[in-house]
């Protein structure tokens, strides 16, 4: 768990988190996000366990939607251009129901 906290850390200031709550922390150098997003990434672990993939190789991603949070597991390499994942590696993401808290499904992404 530590090794996909740190991912996130570290992952955060290049995803534009601004408009979903976080900002950047120039004090201590780091990147601030909201707490509530940690559940998330909890409940989406074992699944991203599951697929042995390595957190070096990948940024988070989450998309707060009103009946859903999907956690994305974006390839550090994407580019913005073109649909899919556009990286070297696919993209894989967990949709979780909010009302219930459980996963509704998951897949990779090409």
């Amino acid at each position: 768990m530590r090794q996909l906290f740190l991912a996130m850390i570290i992952a955060i200031p290049a995803l534009g988190w601004g408009a979903t709550g976080a900002e950047s922390n120039q004090c201590a150098g780091g990147a601030q996000f909201p707490g509530k997003y940690l559940k998330w990434v909890k409940i989406a672990e074992p699944v991203f366990q599951k697929q042995h993939l390595n957190l070096n190789k990948y940024n988070i991603v989450i998309f707060d939607d009103p009946e859903s949070v999907t956690v994305l597991f974006r390839s550090t390499d994407t580019t913005c251009e073109g649909k899919g994942s556009t990286g070297t590696r696919p993209d894989f993401e967990v949709q979780i129901s909010k009302k219930e808290m459980r996963i509704l499904h998951y897949n990779y992404e090409r």
